[in-house]
């Protein structure tokens, strides 16, 4: 897609809720996200501590992104042994930085086919579960500007 349009589908305030499913992204306008460039910096982390974001609608969300900016993306890729060794590198390199991935390196890995960012969707998925981050009994944030005030704590 060229950059343009991305651009203005990244920057759309209304073109993505009339493009994915309102019961996916009224939940999100709740929570303070106006357009898709506001997901893309949200470490994946930080939006499971998200008040009522389990691993569903996140799951949800991300794929109604994902289709939302990137219509063309493959839902499967071929086995072939050139992918498998790419991909292979990709889960040694990024995963064990898994606490740091934000929804925009996920979505926006171009080599990952719909099924494989899936799969690398669930294993963050699973070492946020693992990790300190996760508290059972209480979510982190309430919304998106609490999110970003974390941050700009963080960075200063």
């Amino acid at each position: 897609m060229k950059d343009c349009e991305m651009n203005k589908r990244l920057n759309s305030e209304t073109l993505w809720t009339d493009t994915i499913a309102p019961w996916i992204t009224e939940h999100f306008i709740f929570l303070g996200f106006k357009k898709p460039r506001d997901f893309m910096k949200v470490r994946l982390y930080d939006f499971f501590n998200l008040d009522c974001v389990d691993n569903n609608r996140a799951e949800e969300m991300i794929l109604g992104l994902l289709h939302f900016l990137y219509p063309e993306r493959e839902e499967r890729a071929d086995s072939s042994p050139k992918r498998t060794a790419a991909l292979q590198v990709i889960v040694n390199v990024v995963l064990p930085k898994a606490n740091e991935m934000t929804i925009g390196d996920l979505i926006a890995k171009e080599e990952f086919s719909e099924e494989e960012m899936l799969n690398v969707f669930d294993y963050v998925t699973q070492s946020f579960y693992k990790s300190s981050e996760y508290d059972c009994r209480h979510y982190k944030f309430s919304n998106l500007k609490e999110i970003k005030r974390k941050n700009k704590r963080s960075v200063q």
